[in-house]
């Protein structure tokens, strides 16, 4: 789903304080605070934001916002926003109703962030450090969301409109390769990987759950 908002909103945790009895950590409430940090060059009708990314390196959020044509990344200490531009959007019709897309998602690697386009149906790599973009790939349609795989140094996107999930090669450093198409009977959307155990979970948003190995098709498909 893509949300259009100008802001992009934090909850910050932090343990609640009184005055009284001393609470444990088991009953001490917590008190959550919300704040907001503005966006830089959001248009009139606000930013397109779908899927955001935390770097626990460098203490980071990187906001794909989709029809800036841009990824905004804030710092998670000072809320300082640095924008990593020239992303490519394209204009969509959808049920009467044109929007443009652009960059849409975003998932961390080793020292790499990768993030997956709309406007061009494309995965690129932006070093993590330096904010700056590098090798990219296109896909056969375009990515919804996207999961870094790491006991593979993979890239899973699930791709809803082509009824597949696209697996990327992201083992050489300064290159993206297309490795491998999974077909499944339905759209996926959503994800979560279990590294541990090599298994990719996703949701077909049309029918059900499912659950995938990514070592095994990983290796059956290279």
């Amino acid at each position: 789903m893509i949300v259009r908002k100008a802001v992009l909103l934090l909850a910050i945790l932090a343990t609640g304080c009184r005055a009284g009895p001393t609470l444990t950590s088991a009953t001490a409430p917590s008190v959550r605070t919300v704040h907001s940090i503005a966006l830089p060059g959001a248009p009139a009708g606000g930013v397109a934001m779908d899927f955001l990314a935390y770097d626990r390196v460098h203490h980071r959020v990187w906001v794909p916002a989709g029809n800036t044509g841009s990824v905004d990344v804030v710092d998670g200490v000072d809320g300082r926003v640095s924008r990593v531009e020239g992303f490519a959007t394209a204009e969509l019709e959808r049920n009467g109703t044109k929007r443009t897309v652009g960059p849409s998602s975003a998932t961390v690697g080793d020292g790499v962030v990768y993030v997956g386009n709309r406007g061009d149906s494309s995965v690129c790599a932006v070093g993590a450090e330096s904010l700056r973009v590098g090798p990219c790939v296109e896909l056969e349609s375009m990515p919804d969301g996207l999961a870094y795989v790491a006991a593979t140094k993979e890239v899973w996107a699930t791709t809803p409109r082509a009824h597949s999930i696209a697996v990327i090669d992201a083992a050489a450093a300064g290159a993206l390769t297309r490795k491998a198409e999974i077909p499944l009977d339905g759209q996926p959307e959503g994800f979560a990987v279990d590294d541990l155990r090599g298994v990719f979970f996703t949701n077909l948003e049309d029918k059900y759950f499912r659950g995938l190995g990514t070592r095994v098709l990983g290796a059956t498909r290279a």
